[in-house]
């Protein structure tokens, strides 16, 4: 699993993202990173939140992520709460919302042209590069996703 999204409610969004979910698994699971570098970095399996703006556009102030807050893959559940400021999110290339002015101009206009709003999944070198399971089988259950 990479991407897990759907279509913003609305185009400009402020607040706060809530969202629920739990991890439930049978046998000795293995989170496993689908980054091809993942052998060069250290970040750990995990999920975090992830919006897509500017009408799902590739560059590099389009996509952001939830930094430094995510999950670590296990069995559990967790609730993740990221207020929409530019100092919890990091863009494509991993630049912080609030490292300079500019950054932070591209932050308050991917929030003012909102598309998408979800999750992924990743590990090793990036977010978003997806994670397999090996060993055994997980079930990935999100319970509550909302902008408060």
């Amino acid at each position: 699993m990479h991407y897990l999204f759907t279509a913003s409610p609305q185009a400009s969004i402020h607040g706060t993202l809530v969202v629920s979910f739990s991890i439930s698994t049978t046998g000795p699971v293995i989170f496993n990173s689908l980054d091809p570098q993942s052998a060069l970095c250290t970040l750990p399996n995990s999920v975090r939140l992830f919006f897509w703006a500017n009408n799902n556009g590739e560059g590099p102030y389009d996509r952001w992520w939830s930094n430094p807050l995510s999950f670590t893959l296990a069995a559990g559940s967790a609730t993740l709460t990221v207020p929409l400021r530019s100092s919890n999110w990091s863009s494509v290339n991993g630049r912080i919302g609030n490292a300079d002015l500019d950054i932070n101009y591209q932050f308050e206009r991917a929030l003012l042209n909102m598309t998408r709003l979800g999750l992924t999944f990743g590990g090793g070198c990036s977010f978003g590069h997806g994670i397999n399971v090996r060993g055994g089988t997980a079930l990935f259950s999100l319970t509550e996703y909302r902008i408060q």
